[in-house]
């Protein structure tokens, strides 16, 4: 009597599949039924030449295939033999090899033990176990062996990686968008001139034409620009992630993180391995962006659904909170919506205030522009605004000092902390060890994040050449206004944004 047989090759990634393991595995397994007179079902099919999925023709061949990992019990097509074993039914599972199924012992025998518990044996086609004690110790033994060799494997791997990463060449995976893989250029990345536009087209976007990731997306749509793999449709995720890739002013860092289980866990700053490679943008721009995306999640609110002429604009001069946009509706004696900007306790603002649209807008525009109609008077709030930077920039610089004596100050105590827990008379435990050191980590990324902090405000010093800009975007205003006096709102709000108003309301409104 002929038995019914499904066969399970496995790869560990979608990239191995593009090799000849799986069509080599089909092989040996289709030899291996035919010698025992299996007949091979199932409800997934394969080509057999290329061993890619496949609609169900003469050619293919019934195969439960996965590119996935034997450290997870959970994979797409074992779940998918495990359904077809309970609904319709087969007798035998085949698989090429041992480590094929699983490399951990007790995975392979929980995979093992549920496939019995449904009246199906896994027979292996490498290995002859026979059904005894020994059979069971041999599967055991090679799992073991598997294991370990899988190991060693990765452990070469990724010690090969970061000498290389050391060596200051791009590791591995695919490289940036706008940057192609290429061992002869600096960083082991070769700037892609049609995509680094595309790069530079974005931070301008965003940076001097304040569009919203939304409306970049959008244009790149309407621009038909491709994302990396050739789609047409941008997400709002990869352009966010493109715009804080450090890769772009010149450098990026290896050895970040490390697996812990299913969850990735950063590893310490001093680990990192910095590598430099060609920048696509300037360093000022990539800060510009950088503060434009702190300033959106310090203090903007969920961005409303109607419009509001200074939402995120306007700050409590007490409290140094925004006001939020808010639209109160009466529904008595009729419907109507009352637009404004709260100021709330019970968010942990100071007080409670609401400002109506009606009231505030017009003043703060009245005030821009009496500002553009004055050039005189926009030079001299901009080199009083210069003036105001530099003296804090001063400040800062002595803070800067500061900070980096406490950087010293606690490496110092970093390295008597190692000193102490290596001396056995001391006997200090590796628990109050770590927790010393953690401690001590904590205040350094710190300071460290500080120094980064300063260092960016202090590379952001006003130059003439943007009084400049901002006289040539003021005389096209007044050209406007001459010729134009109701000017769009949303014309106005770009207006605003240019010129980064900052409205601050004191307690008493003004």
């Amino acid at each position: 009597m002929s038995l019914r047989a499904a066969m399970y090759p496995r790869v560990s990634t979608d990239i191995q599949r593009d090799n000849y393991s799986i069509p080599s595995q089909i092989k040996e397994i289709v030899r291996y039924a035919e010698d025992r007179g299996y007949v091979l079902v199932g409800d997934r099919f394969v080509d057999p030449i290329t061993g890619k999925d496949c609609a169900k023709n003469y050619n293919a061949i019934p195969a439960f295939v996965d590119d996935y990992t034997s450290t997870e019990l959970s994979r797409p097509g074992l779940d998918a033999a495990f359904i077809y074993a309970r609904t319709i039914g087969f007798d035998i599972l085949l698989v090429h090899a041992i480590d094929r199924l699983a490399r951990d012992p007790y995975f392979r025998q929980t995979i093992e033990r549920e496939f019995t518990a449904l009246g199906v044996r896994v027979e292996y086609v490498l290995g002859n176990y026979d059904e005894s004690p020994e059979g069971e110790v041999r599967k055991d033994l090679d799992a073991t062996f598997a294991k370990w060799e899988n190991a060693k494997r990765v452990e070469r791997s990724n010690r090969g990686k970061k000498r290389k990463a050391e060596m200051g060449k791009f590791v591995t995976g695919r490289a940036p968008y706008g940057y192609r893989a290429d061992p002869n250029a600096e960083g082991g990345l070769a700037v892609y001139e049609p995509e680094a536009e595309i790069v530079r087209l974005i931070f301008r976007l965003y940076v001097e034409e304040r569009y919203s990731l939304h409306q970049i997306v959008r244009q790149l749509e309407r621009l038909n620009v491709k994302t990396y793999l050739e789609f047409d449709r941008w997400s709002h995720g990869t352009v966010a992630k493109l715009l804080r890739n450090s890769v772009y002013i010149g450098f990026f860092y290896y050895n970040v993180s490390t697996r812990k289980g299913k969850k990735q866990i950063k590893r310490e700053k001093s680990e990192w391995i910095k590598i430099y490679c060609s920048p696509i943008v300037p360093e000022e721009v990539f800060n510009a962006a950088t503060e434009i995306r702190k300033c959106n999640k310090e203090n903007l609110r969920k961005k409303p659904k109607r419009f509001y002429l200074l939402s995120g604009m306007l700050f409590c001069s007490v409290c140094e909170k925004p006001y939020v946009a808010q639209t109160v509706v009466f529904t008595k004696p009729y419907r109507r919506f009352h637009k404004g900007y709260r100021h709330r306790m019970s968010q942990g603002h100071c007080q409670n205030k609401w400002l109506s649209t009606n009231k505030i807008e017009p003043i703060v525009w009245d005030k821009v522009v009496q500002i553009l109609l004055h050039p005189d008077s926009l030079r001299k709030g901009y080199e009083k605004m210069i003036e105001e930077k530099k003296e804090k920039n001063s400040h800062q610089i002595k803070h800067l000092e500061t900070l980096n004596t406490g950087i010293e100050k606690i490496n110092g105590k970093r390295t008597r902390l190692q000193a102490v827990y290596l001396d056995p008379d001391i006997g200090m435990t590796k628990e109050e060890f770590l927790h010393e050191k953690r401690a001590l980590d904590e205040q350094l990324e710190s300071l460290h994040e500080d120094i980064e902090r300063i260092e960016n405000e202090l590379s952001q010093v006003p130059t003439e050449e943007d009084l400049a800009d901002l006289e040539k975007m003021a005389f096209k205003v007044r050209e406007l206004l001459g010729s134009k006096m109701d000017i769009e709102d949303q014309d106005k709000r770009q207006i605003m944004e240019m010129l980064n108003l900052k409205v601050l309301i004191s307690p008493d409104k003004k």
